[in-house]
């Protein structure tokens, strides 16, 4: 960056807020660079959350889209979440008290409406569970899937009974599917894995000469289900 450059780039730094990552994309350079030269010239600077605040207030961030965005890359991929070490960044632990949201809450507000965009991704279930629905007919559809989630093929932790048709009083064994929990709660609180979880019932259906009915395939029972 010339000097005239960053002259310019540490007006709209202060001035309009800009983040270091969009001055870099309007002068050629890295964000980096960009931070070094305001940091240089005794100008301090934002951190993520202060310069998310600052667009908000701005009305230059959108909230869905950095959303989507970070679908996707990947960052909320179910498998790569279940593979780190506290659920979060590779090697770093943030249980307990060494989580930064330890003992803090929303405000009503915000509540709401993380509410409301959840109930947007949830698959919800239909109808409540039978007298059909017993622990003999789960342990039946656990022995005959080899107690493997026929979505992942995992067999460690949780393994829970899911219904195909999203229909919990539809209880024909070829209604009814293996999937450990990590894949029957992104299936039912992120939509994740919904073509690969009929594509797996198609498959056993196709194995055993039966079809189950996906009338209400992107309904969806319980994630804390059976």
């Amino acid at each position: 960056m010339t000097d005239l450059e960053l002259n310019k780039a540490a007006l709209l730094y202060v001035k309009a807020q800009l983040s270091a990552k969009a001055l870099a994309a309007r002068f050629g350079v890295s964000a980096n660079t960009v931070v070094r030269r305001l940091r240089a010239r005794g100008i301090p600077i934002r951190d993520k959350v202060a310069q998310r605040y600052s667009d908000k207030a701005l009305g230059r961030y959108d909230h869905g889209e950095a959303v989507r965005a970070a679908f996707a890359a990947g960052r909320y991929d179910t498998d790569a979440y279940r593979n780190r070490k506290g659920g979060f960044a590779p090697g770093v632990d943030r249980r307990g008290e060494k989580n930064p949201f330890f003992g803090q809450t929303h405000s009503p507000v915000t509540r709401e409406r993380l509410s409301r965009a959840a109930r947007t991704r949830v698959i919800a279930g239909q109808g409540d569970y039978g007298p059909e629905w017993t622990e003999e007919l789960r342990q039946t559809v656990l022995r005959r899937d080899g107690y493997r989630c026929r979505r992942c093929g995992s067999g460690e932790g949780m393994l829970q009974v899911h219904h195909v048709d999203t229909d919990r009083t539809h209880n024909d064994l070829m209604n009814l599917l293996t999937l450990c929990a990590a894949c029957h709660l992104a299936f039912h609180g992120r939509r994740e894995g919904v073509e690969e979880v009929l594509a797996a019932a198609a498959a056993l259906a196709q194995r055993d000469g039966s079809a189950p009915d996906a009338a209400h395939a992107e309904g969806g029972d319980s994630p804390s289900g059976p």
